[in-house]
């Protein structure tokens, strides 16, 4: 069982076997809000700054848009564990998360990179087993 700490409270990330998971199939993926994307993010660790084995030391994307200006969204650099917002026309990597039973799961990590509209659109298509709940 892999744990994170945030702001104190420690959370624990359970891998699934994928062997035995992958025959259950969901398709009810969506991209995280920035809270949920820094549930990954484990400040006591860095390069990367999260306890996914799958997870690449680049950019993440959100669905939180930025207030300020929606042509700009909120992504999580899970190499530090920082946070910034970019223009959509970025490009930067997907982990999608839906809502368990237990709480969040999360899908692998998307082999390449994507702007927030190719994401947006990514995550309606994606069928895919979980690979970690937390």
């Amino acid at each position: 069982m892999k744990t994170i700490i945030i702001d104190g409270t420690e959370y624990n990330l359970t891998p699934i076997c994928k062997s035995t998971e992958s025959e259950v199939m969901y398709n009810d993926w969506r991209l995280p809000t920035i809270k949920e994307l820094l549930t990954l993010v484990n400040y006591e660790k860095h390069t990367p700054a999260c306890n996914l084995e799958d997870t690449q030391l680049e950019r993440y994307w959100s669905s939180s848009p930025d207030i300020s200006d929606t042509g700009n969204a909120w992504v999580v650099f899970l190499g530090d564990g920082s946070c910034d917002w970019c223009d959509k026309s970025g490009s930067y990597l997907v982990r999608c998360v839906r809502d368990g039973s237990d709480g969040l799961e999360w899908s692998a990590s998307s082999e390449k990179s994507m702007t927030w509209d190719e994401a947006m659109e990514y995550v309606k298509n994606l069928i895919a087993p979980v690979y970690y709940k937390g």
